[in-house]
């Protein structure tokens, strides 16, 4: 849904440094925008950028290679090996 189709209920202030406010209405006038429009839109679509990075993790290519082949390579564990030889049914009570 964009941003031009929703019901506008809610209200957002800012406190503004001249410069700011300026160079706000300036580029809402260059793109033929209200004030308002171009402060949602900008402020949707960055808030849309940071959420869908929430769940990346970013990391060179020859460390991202580093974790898939260390995935291969076996670790001790004794305790999870004695704790998966003693198998036991488990009932929900």
């Amino acid at each position: 849904m964009s941003a031009g189709t929703l019901t506008r209920s809610r209200r957002l202030e800012a406190r503004l440094d001249p410069d700011t406010d300026d160079l706000i209405t300036k580029a809402a006038a260059a793109l033929g925008e209200s004030r308002s429009a171009f402060v949602t839109r900008i402020l949707r679509d960055a808030s849309v950028r940071v959420l869908g990075r929430a769940d990346l993790t970013l990391m060179p290519d020859e460390l991202f290679n580093q974790v898939i082949r260390s995935l291969d390579v076996p670790d001790e564990a004794p305790g999870l090996e004695a704790a998966a030889a003693d198998w036991r049914a488990y009932r929900r009570q």
